[in-house]
């Protein structure tokens, strides 16, 4: 698990729950 991966992964669970580009 690289830490671009993790770091995507984080910033991608916050944007469906909240998402302010909607």
């Amino acid at each position: 698990m690289t830490a671009k991966k993790k770091t995507s992964a984080k910033k991608a669970e916050p944007e469906l729950k909240l998402p302010t580009w909607a």
